[in-house]
């Protein structure tokens, strides 16, 4: 059973409609709730640990909210952060990803979308609009270092092209016909030869500077 926490600041149609859903799943376990984070964590034990926390975000995103993220993050190390808010700025998004969120949706998108994304394993937790900004946000001048990609195998290489393309960890694994601990051990290889922490990194990194392999 998977076990959530919720922040609702907002109230809005989209949060509270993925609030009910998740009240009447079966699967799922919500272990507490509150209507600001630092309410949240005042009534939840430091040993609980969530496998989720969905945040509706304040209008206001602001240096307390990222502090307070921070120290969310040191007591849920592994927990699902997803924050749910307007569309904003590529700085913000960046400074949220830093704070410790694991992914951040658009409060316009409807409720189907968030829980479609949430029925499959190791998927992103992004909207389509924030993905693209985090990826795009910048391609600076090309100063690669042009023997990295030769460092890749074969195998790395084709786990890169469909991650860019916004296949999930299980989708990889069917299409190249390996198992799913195969993908994140080709993943681990990768950013460390990248020398990055995680897959939007990756992403952008790779298209970044060996876009001809895209093609």
């Amino acid at each position: 059973m998977e076990r959530f926490g919720l922040i609702h600041n907002n109230k809005s149609q989209c949060f509270e409609k993925i609030r009910k859903r998740l009240y009447t799943s079966p699967n799922v376990y919500i272990i507490g709730e509150a209507q600001h984070l630092d309410a949240f964590l005042e009534i939840m034990p430091k040993r609980t640990m969530l496998d989720y926390l969905l945040f509706e975000t304040p209008s206001n995103i602001n240096e307390l909210l990222f502090t307070q993220l921070k120290t969310l993050r040191k007591r849920q190390t592994n927990t699902e952060i997803i924050l749910f808010g307007p569309d904003c700025n590529v700085k913000t998004l960046l400074t949220l990803l830093k704070s410790g969120i694991s992914g951040y949706i658009i409060i316009d998108n409807n409720d189907d979308y968030f829980m479609d994304l949430l029925t499959r394993k190791d998927s992103l937790f992004f909207s389509p609009e924030i993905l693209k900004k985090l990826v795009h946000h910048h391609r600076p001048s090309v100063h690669e270092e042009s023997n990295t990609v030769e460092k890749l195998t074969s195998r790395q290489l084709d786990i890169l092209k469909l991650l860019a393309d916004g296949h999930t960890y299980e989708s990889i694994a069917s299409i190249l016909n390996i198992s799913l601990n195969g993908v994140k051990f080709h993943l681990k290889a990768i950013y460390s030869k990248f020398e990055v922490e995680n897959r939007i990194q990756a992403i952008k990194y790779f298209e970044n500077n060996f876009s001809d392999f895209l093609s």
